[in-house]
Formats: structure tokens, sequence, C-alpha cells
């Protein structure tokens, strides 16, 4: 038990000190058992007040400290280094949260809020003084980093790490890489092609040596931790073994032809197929679950066709792991604003695929030419929930933006056309805002809705009547007759089922990946070693899926450059004398961190991975004879600091 303590109280340049009465709080606690130093100071975190407890430590022998100021979010770390280098082992310390935690949400009550502080510091004493000294946990590292998905997030990420000279191992679901930026046309805000974009990434990652990418690959399984992942993929048999001379021939003998999932169902394709003009890898694929092995591709290419080929199974060991696993845009229900009730409704996908089908030369759709057109915005967005119904609550945010600058593009190619934007709000943030502008002055008609009064779209002749209730004009009935309406479709995260059961990454509420922290842990997961990039953490633009690309490589390398990595210490540990193996800690357990292991004479109890433990505490709740405790934060520290703050 640690009997010398030394407190420390911030004034925290007036962040604490205008509502608590720091002295106070000193007076209170300086006789508490074992502090032997009891002080306070304007700013505990500057030089001269870490330099204050190095000196204290020495001088009075201290084997504890306690400092009560800020977040430990901002300044733990400064304070467990001024520890270190006093001497002491930096887990004896506590950083109680004075500021968040009592001036600042009572500041209407200096009084109570010194009450409140003075418990805060009391428990954090009261933790101290059962504190033992911890070592941080260090493994070993693996240069090499796995990138999960393989468009441009998951291809930005990889080249990324290339360039740092990490290993790396590109795995795609699909048969080609590109995601869906590949079908998209002109982007904001250069006008630059989708496409364009897809080309020039993978130009360079053909150019990569320590890029290794497997398409028609899944994750099968994971084992280890970070630094040390060990990974089995299983990649499905392509079946074309090269490109054929005589491809257009091979494809127009296949006899299967489905919906072409590239333009979004708007063409057909055969069941070998080649996408588009530079899709990599530069083979046909077979779609194995169309395809009948009927052979008649093969009469024609012969040795370039294996149709016997098998799958595969590829074991790797990675150092950290990248989700880049992308979007789906939203598919709106059957008669949700007319979708797939008329032909003449599309979404905003679509719309682009026909433009690009078309070459932009003109607006067609079903052979008649497009007059008046009709966007309407936040289509799978920003939905109100109704009860126990699914909604998707968030804002997709790139829709506006993608809007407002198709409509300027169109207008430009088609001067002739009407435009109609039919919305709640328009949010083109940040440097976009000029798009809006630009719409306003280019002749587009804006007509406002309210969420609980949306625009009906019904049939009228060849074309839609949209009948829509304008706020812009107090709630005036509008009947507007257009020759295409389009849907303005929002993000979903894609159905990752095996992936997620595999992984068990954190998925928020909106069934996007979950960070640690929005702003101060942006692309890393709960779970160590593990990050996420692009659209599959939220919506995103392509500036924005890109940057987030790179933190997330930037934060990988970080993990896979080092030879041993250094990871906190706070994990379970297992008692083995009190141990009566109930295996209850093994069932709770979701990392997989205990096994049950033996103990020579003592038999076979629990034992934890402390690699592998992510400091959750659920096997400690769960275990009947307390044998399972979590280092720096034992039942002992719990119930003690408990104990004190009941008394007041």
């Amino acid at each position: 038990m640690n009997d010398r303590i030394g407190v420390y109280v911030c004034h925290c340049g007036g962040n604490i000190s205008d509502v608590v009465d720091v002295k106070e709080v000193v007076e209170a606690i300086k006789n508490e058992p074992g502090v032997v130093v009891a002080k306070d100071y304007v700013f505990m975190c500057a030089d001269a007040g870490q330099k204050m407890i190095e000196e204290d430590i020495k001088k009075h022998k201290l084997n504890a400290i306690v400092v009560a100021s800020c977040s430990p979010k901002l300044h733990e770390i400064t304070f467990r280094n001024a520890v270190a280098r006093a001497g002491l082992n930096p887990y004896v310390f506590y950083h109680a949260n004075i500021r968040e935690h009592s001036s600042w949400p009572h500041s209407d009550d200096p009084k109570e809020a010194t009450r409140k502080a003075i418990r805060h510091v009391k428990a954090a004493i009261a933790y101290v003084r059962h504190a033992e000294p911890l070592e941080k946990i260090k493994v070993s590292s693996t240069p090499a980093v796995l990138v999960i998905g393989g468009g441009i997030a998951g291809i930005r990420a990889a080249l990324d790490l290339s360039e740092m000279g990490v290993s790396v191992y590109l795995i795609e679901k699909d048969p080609f890489i590109g995601g869906r930026t590949a079908q998209l046309g002109p982007v904001y805000p250069h006008g630059e092609k989708g496409l364009e974009i897809v080309k020039r990434l993978i130009e360079e990652l053909k150019r990569r040596d320590n890029i290794v990418v497997f398409t028609n690959a899944e994750l099968e399984s994971v084992s280890g931790y970070i630094g040390n992942f060990e990974v089995v993929i299983k990649v499905k048999p392509r079946y074309v073994l090269k490109m054929p001379k005589n491809l257009e021939e091979v494809v127009k003998a296949c006899p299967i032809e489905v919906p072409d999932e590239f333009n979004y169902g708007l063409t057909k394709r055969k069941a070998i197929y080649y996408p588009y003009n530079g899709a990599y890898p530069e083979v046909p694929a077979i779609d194995h679950d169309n395809c009948t092995k009927c052979g008649e591709c093969v009469k024609i290419c012969g040795d370039c066709i294996d149709l016997n080929q098998k799958e595969d199974t590829i074991k790797v060991k990675v150092g950290a792991i990248i989700l880049a696993t992308g979007f789906n845009p939203y598919e709106p229900k059957e008669g949700e604003y007319g979708y797939k009730k008329y032909e003449n409704v599309v979404t905003l996908p679509q719309l682009i695929r026909i433009l690009e089908l078309n070459d932009w030369k003109e607006l067609k759709f079903n052979g008649r030419k497009v007059k008046r057109l009709a966007f309407i915005y936040c289509i799978g967005s920003r939905q109100e929930r109704k009860e126990e119904e699914e909604a998707n609550e968030y804002c997709s945010r790139y829709c506006c933006n993608a809007t407002m600058y198709l409509s300027t593009v169109l207008l430009e190619k088609f001067p002739d056309l009407e435009v109609f934007h039919l919305y709640r709000d328009i949010r083109t943030y940040g440097k976009n805002e000029p798009y809006y502008e630009s719409g306003c002055k280019s002749g587009i008609v804006f007509v406002r809705y309210s969420q609980s009064e949306p625009p009906e779209v019904v049939k009228e002749g060849n074309g839609i009547l949209i009948k829509v209730k304008d706020l812009l004009t107090g709630g005036e009935m509008l009947e507007i007759p257009v020759d295409l309406v389009v849907l303005v479709v929002g993000m979903v995260p894609r159905e990752n089922d095996k992936l997620n059961s595999i992984l068990k990454v954190p998925i928020g509420r909106d069934k996007f990946y979950q960070e640690v922290h929005p702003k101060l842990r942006p692309v890393e997961t709960t779970l160590t070693g593990i990050l996420i990039a692009g659209t599959c953490q939220g919506p995103k633009d392509i500036k924005e899926t890109l940057s987030s690309a790179s933190a997330a490589a930037s934060k990988a390398a970080s993990i896979a450059i080092k030879k041993e990595l250094e990871l906190e210490p706070f994990v379970a540990y297992v008692d083995p004398d009190k141990c009566n193996l109930s295996k209850l800690c093994i069932n709770e357990c979701v990392y997989g961190a205990i096994e049950i292991k033996s103990y020579g004479k003592k038999g076979k109890k629990a034992w934890v991975n402390e690699a592998l433990c992510k400091g959750c505490g659920a096997c400690v709740a769960v275990c009947p004879t307390e044998a399972i405790q979590m280092k720096g934060l034992t039942n002992q520290q719990i119930r003690s600091m408990i104990e004190v703050m009941a008394k007041g």
C-alpha cells in the first residue's frame, strides 16, 4: 500500500479556480491517510508545475501521485511522463478531472462544485493508495498491412503504405478494383471523371512491387493481435487466365445475360465480362453465380479460360488491418416517389450512368428526349424514425454538392433543359457553396418542401406530374410536369455480415463502422490495430475519402514499421489460487483473449492473453470468485473509491 502520496490541485488558469475553491480542496485532503504533500498551482501542466512534481517526488520520497485538473484526455500522458522522469512508475498516478466534472458543469453553484471536487480528489487518493507499478506490454510487429476493399480508399491507403516501405495485401470481394468511383461521371470541383481518377490510382498501383492484389477474395478468418495478425484469405476462381485476343467474340458467344451492376441494372451483361476499358486486373472475369459452364467461351478462346479452376486459400501475417469496404447507394423502396412503379423515375447514380452511356451527347431516356428534369433531395437520408422502423437519420453530405454540380454541367451541355430542385434543405458545405450560387444564377427552379408533406409523384401521359407544397411561396400547391424524376439518394453501409462476425468491429447506430473518437482518434477502432478508412465509416465525398485513407495508412504504418510495440498495461489478469474455472469469463470475452492453461500443480485455470485483451472488464463482472481482475483498476481500488465518495 502506498503511504507517501503527493496531491496537486490545478487552477487551470481560472477554468477551475473561478468556480472551485482550490485552497479549500487542498485543506480538505491534506490530512487524508498517506498524503505527504498537498499543493495547488495555477498551471500544473506548465513546465514549472511538472518540475514541482518531479522535485517533490525526489525530496519527499513520494510513492504515488494525484493531479486534480482538466480532462485526462489532454494531460494524463503529460503527468505520467513527469512522474516517470522523477524515477517513479508512471502508473502509480491518478488524474482527477475536476474541470469537466466539477467547475464547468456546476458553475452556477461554486459551493457544491467545491464539495464535489473534494470528493473526486479523495477518491483519487484512495485509488493510488492501492495502485501497483505496471509495465507496458511489449509485442513484436510484422511490417505488412492488410487492406480490405479495393475502392479508392483502399487503393490510396495501399499506395501510401507502399511509399513508406510497408508491404500491402489488398483484397477486393469483386473481380475488379475501383469501387463506386469508377461509375461516376464528372465530379466536383474540377470536372474530372470518376473513372479517370480510378485509372490514375491504378496506374500508380501497377508500378508498386510491394502491393499484392487479390480480387474475388474475402476474409475467411483472423487470429492474433496488433502487430501479429494471422489472416486467412479465400480467393474464388476467376476462370479467365489471360485477356483473349477476340474478347468481343467470346462475350457474344456467352448465352447468359444478367443485369449489369456497373450500370445499376440499366443494361445487361454476359456471364463473362470486362466492365470497362482500363479495368483492373486487365483480364475478364466469369460470374460464377450465373455461369452454367456451357463451354461456349472455351470453344472460341481455348487456353485463355479454365472452367475447372478451384478456389484457393492464402495465409498471410500482418501488423495491422485497414477496413475500406465502401458504401452502397440507397435503394428506394418500390413505389417510393414512384421508383420502379414508373419508368420515368431513376436515382442519381442511374442518371450518371445514363449520361455516361450516351457519352454526354444527348439526354435521352427510353428513347425520348428529356426536356424537363426534377431532382428530389434527401432520399434515404435524414429519414424520420417511426416507432421500431429502421431509418437513416444521418445526412449523407455529398448529395447536395453532387446534385448542384451535376445540374450546372447539364445546363452547360443542354442549355434548353429545364431543371427543378425539390429540397428540404440544401447543404453545399465549406468550399462548395459557389455551386449553389451558380445554380441559382443558371435558371434552376428551387422548390422547398416540408418533411411532413413530401412531394407526390404520379404518372401523366408519357411523363410524370409532381405535386408539392412550396414553402417558399407560403405553402402554395404546385403541379410540375417533367419528363424524368431523379431521386437524390444517400449512402448506406455495405452489408458485411461475414466480415463483421469475423472482426467484430464496433458498428454505430447509423450501421457504419464506429471510430474510437471522431476528433482525437478518427480512423482507429476499439480493436487495437484495426483501422477504418473512407465511406465504410460514414458518408464522404472523394476528397474526404482519400484524406481518410491517407490518415489510416499513416496510423497503420506507425504500427507495422516498428519492430516492437508497447501497449497500455490495463488488461485483465487471473489469480490462479482463486480461479475455480467456471469458464464464465471465457464465454463473456468477445475478443477471445481468455484461454484455459495449466498452472502446474494448481491445475488448469483461466489465462489472459494480454495482447488480445482490450481491458473492457466484462470478464471481471461475471467472475464468481473475483479471481480475474483488471490491472490498474482492481475491485479493491473501485470499492475504496466508492466508500470515500459515499462518505461525502
